[in-house]
């Protein structure tokens, strides 16, 4: 397969994929409601402003990612962390998952800080997220126990569902198979001198956690960004008549499920973003096609309209900021 090819199915297929899942949510959906939301109920000023915190939210991740960063090297410039962390988010609406590569190669790029060793501390990122996505799901599962005890007991086809998924003999399947995908890799990387060097070097990164300064700084810099993240969908509540009631512990499951839906590698989590959403939002008792607007409008919205304009500009200033500085790859 050559390499244009891969290129192009690098793109085609997240897709495709989002466009399905899009397809099977809103095939269905009365459009009049739609376009009666869009001109008489959303407040577009109130989502705006909620656009603005998600901004903010990128913006602190990349101070977050600073302060890893300058453990590796003191001269790393601060302008380039937040670049190419709001340009991550411009690359992923193209090719998902992607965008992490490249804000890693463009920042060793313009820091001259190796590849691997950049790649241990966007890993450090990412495990916080996971930590802090995690507490949020338990806080949020908690706040909603009694919701919980009475939608189960009225939905008892969705505990057998459960029950029959793992009971199945293609859950145990997928379980070997992903074992033999992770030995795989492991049997990879101790054949491979490159690999053990990247390894080495992932390391090498990874440890900046320990040695970092002002990790009180980090710790809160990482509530910053799920504050900040939270705010932005929270206050689109506010900018529809079927939402503007539901209490805050509703809006923080949403937006918990909101956060694991944008795990599906597809352009800005387009589909399981919607998926999570929708059925959430249902289950406050929302009723089927003002969910499905609201996810739709907000989604447009924010993912791809507005961090995407963001994403963008970042993507082109970051040779104009750089450009009285000489750039080494090493």
């Amino acid at each position: 397969m050559n390499r244009r090819l891969k290129r192009i199915l690098k793109v085609v297929l997240p897709l495709a994929f989002g466009l399905l899942i899009l397809w099977l949510l809103y095939r269905h959906m009365d459009m009049q409601a739609l376009l009666s939301t869009l001109r008489s109920d959303a407040r577009f000023g109130i989502i705006f402003l909620g656009c603005l915190f998600g901004t903010l939210g990128n913006t602190i991740r990349g101070f977050r990612w600073q302060l890893l960063n300058r453990t590796l090297d003191p001269e790393v410039r601060c302008i380039n962390s937040i670049l190419t962390t709001h340009g991550n988010y411009g690359v992923s609406l193209a090719l998902p998952r992607l965008g992490e590569v490249w804000r890693v190669a463009t920042m060793s790029h313009y820091s001259g800080i190796g590849f691997g060793r950049l790649l241990g501390t966007l890993f450090i990122d990412r495990i916080f997220d996971v930590i802090a996505l995690g507490v949020l799901l338990l806080v949020g599962l908690l706040l909603n126990a009694p919701f919980f005890g009475q939608f189960f007991t009225a939905n008892p086809r969705i505990t057998a569902w459960w029950s029959d998924v793992i009971t199945s003999p293609w859950f145990y399947i997928i379980v070997v198979f992903l074992i033999g995908l992770l030995v795989a890799l492991l049997l990879w990387v101790g054949r491979s001198q490159r690999a053990r060097d990247l390894v080495k070097s992932v390391v090498e990164g990874l440890q900046t956690i320990k040695t970092m300064s002002q990790k009180w700084l980090f710790y809160l810099y990482t509530v910053g960004i799920w504050v900040c993240y939270f705010l932005q969908f929270y206050i689109c509540f506010w900018a529809f008549s079927f939402t503007q009631d539901l209490s805050l512990s509703a809006a923080l499951l949403s937006f918990v499920m909101a956060s694991v839906g944008v795990l599906v590698p597809t352009q800005g989590g387009m589909g399981g973003w919607h998926f999570m959403v929708i059925y959430t939002l249902m289950a406050y008792g929302v009723e089927s096609a003002d969910a499905q607007s609201f996810a739709l409008i907000v989604h447009t919205c924010q993912a791809i309209l507005w961090t995407g304009f963001v994403g963008l500009t970042s993507m082109a200033l970051l040779p104009l900021v750089n450009r009285n500085r000489n750039t080494v790859n090493q």
